[in-house]
């Protein structure tokens, strides 16, 4: 997992060329100043969802982990608590399903971060995360996740 500025973003375009990708079209989308709720594709190997979802509390949660895609995600508007943990440390709750690359995982958080417009986070495939989990009451966040392959 990588949590950081987004004014650091520049820093990881050398992960590789898929996030290179995803960094241009995020540069480009920022820079516009209109980001649209709406899916997109960058390439056959990075997609977006520009969405707005209602953040929920901790027991409503659910760790959830990916095999083929690392997300980018970087909020817009509001603020989120995004609970981490290992996935070889949890359990499956919910099988894989491959058509949509995710399966859901019970299993105790080893870290936390406070996910709030002007950062980001970037979780790979062994990391399980929790998203939108209420910073303090409910709300409703506008958030970018970036889908990246990293098969």
């Amino acid at each position: 997992m990588i949590f950081d500025k987004l004014e650091n973003l520049s820093l990881y375009w050398s992960l590789s060329p898929d996030f290179d990708d995803a960094i241009g079209a995020l540069e480009t989308m920022l820079a516009s100043g209109e980001i649209p709720l709406g899916k997109g594709t960058v390439s056959d190997r990075v997609r977006y969802e520009v969405s707005e979802c209602a953040t929920k509390n901790r027991e409503d949660g659910a760790f959830e982990a990916h095999r083929v895609y690392a997300d980018i995600q970087i909020p817009l508007e509001g603020s989120e608590r995004f609970l981490t943990g290992w996935t070889e440390s949890m359990t499956e709750a919910v099988p894989y399903d491959a058509e949509k690359d995710i399966c859901f995982l019970e299993g105790d958080a080893q870290g936390e971060i406070r996910l709030a417009p002007g950062s980001f986070v970037i979780v790979f495939p062994s990391d399980a995360h929790m998203p939108l989990i209420a910073d303090g009451g409910s709300g409703t966040n506008k958030k970018i996740v970036f889908k990246v392959r990293v098969d």
